[in-house]
């Protein structure tokens, strides 16, 4: 009871100022999260503002549409992203993939092999679709010089 209650505070504080509706929608979501020390979610929501560049309004942006942020070890799971992401050519700067996390934060709670083969099959699709339109454009270059 008092650890919830801490946890509660801390939503609910200075540091993420989340309103008592979105408290309950984080604690629904996640409830693992009320087993965390608040040292512990402190670290991580430190980590998470060091490496996307934000503060702590923007974290609480990030933590009511994707709670589970905060139960990821953040630093190993955004870094792995920015490798896959440079290296499919998703992003080319981490401002770009800082902009692509805070649209979508679910993003984190991917695993990167995952992505990886859904980039793949969308990157084979769309060579896929460029071929057929070229193809299609030529024919339609043919028929207009007959």
């Amino acid at each position: 009871e008092r650890k919830l209650d801490v946890f509660l505070d801390w939503l609910g504080g200075n540091r993420l100022g989340c309103t008592d509706r979105a408290v309950r929608a984080i604690v629904k979501r996640v409830p693992s999260l009320c087993a965390l020390s608040i040292e512990t979610l402190e670290a991580r929501a430190d980590e998470l503002c060091a490496f996307l560049g934000i503060d702590d309004a923007e974290l609480r942006k990030l933590v009511v549409k994707f709670p589970q942020a905060l139960s990821l070890d953040a630093t190993r799971r955004l870094g792995k992203l920015e490798d896959l992401f440079r290296q499919k050519s998703v992003v080319a700067t981490r401002a770009d993939l800082v902009g692509m996390i805070l649209k979508q934060p679910s993003l984190l709670g991917f695993k990167v092999e995952t992505l990886a083969e859904k980039i793949d099959v969308i990157s084979r699709g769309a060579a896929a679709a460029a071929r057929e339109e070229d193809a299609a454009g030529g024919e339609a270059g043919a028929k207009k010089t007959a």
